[in-house]
């Protein structure tokens, strides 16, 4: 309980906020895109996001949800050893890691999961708020994915702002009776990339969680509708779980 306390007064410090990345290439283009990092993604640049966007020929304003998903800064303090962190979370060896650490590491994400359901549940509408365009659509990886899961479920129904949106490697159940109430709360399509080779969704996710659910990222999300669309990756993506934006600028998702 210690770790989640001090993850909850941390982040009571920590406003979410959504920047501009870059603006419209299309002037009369009233879309954007929101996009959304995952766990220890804190601080993180997101321009392999507005990277694989704008190879898809993306000309809509690209933004960034900044939150309090945890840092490796964070991280070394609780678990009171070096980490290098001017190195992001694709760059260490987070198994290794986890492996030496895995009690005090799950006890730290049970408390971001927590600020997680209550920050989207909390300041989702507020933030896409911030957004000026019309219609917002969201690209979200890993627990960002449950950030925009839970913060779509808070909004109204009838404001129909989120337009589409794209989960990659989502730590969130497939099993949820919730994925219904979400498609009503969005005018497009959900399209889900799912590994079922992710080492991170299939080891640390389940025990983390304490849940022998398959979250979204390694299996298709359960409900049937023909506005979900579930895409298993590429073969080359491995059992890597921080390589999915990787390969997006080669899927045509628009």
């Amino acid at each position: 309980m210690e770790n989640i306390k001090f993850v909850l007064d941390f982040f009571d410090k920590i406003a979410p906020k959504v920047i501009l990345i870059e603006d419209k290439l299309d002037k009369e283009s009233n879309e954007a895109f929101l996009c959304i990092r995952g766990f220890l993604s804190e601080g993180g640049n997101f321009e392999d996001y507005k990277k694989a966007l704008r190879k898809n020929n993306w000309k809509g304003s690209i933004y960034a949800l900044i939150w309090g998903s945890g840092s490796l800064s964070e991280l070394s303090e609780i678990l009171k050893i070096n980490l290098d962190t001017e190195k992001s979370i694709y760059e260490i060896d987070f198994m290794n890691l986890i492996g030496n650490s895995s009690i005090e590491i799950i006890k730290y994400w049970q408390g971001i999961k927590l600020r997680t359901r209550t920050t989207s549940k909390n300041n989702f509408l507020e933030l896409i708020s911030s957004i000026n365009e019309k219609n917002i659509s969201i690209l979200a990886h890993s627990l960002g994915v449950s950030f925009s899961y839970n913060g779509i479920l808070s909004i109204s129904s009838q404001a129909k702002r989120i337009r589409n949106c794209i989960f990659m490697g989502g730590a969130i159940s497939r099993h949820n009776k919730d994925w219904e109430l979400l498609l009503d709360n969005i005018s497009g399509n959900l399209t889900n990339f799912y590994n079922k080779n992710d080492i991170i969704l299939n080891y640390f996710y389940k025990i983390g969680s304490f849940t022998v659910e398959s979250p979204c990222g390694i299996k298709p999300i359960e409900i049937i509708s023909e506005n979900i669309l579930n895409l298993p990756v590429p073969l080359e993506v491995g059992n890597s779980h921080f390589n999915y934006i990787d390969f997006l600028d080669k899927v045509d998702i628009f």
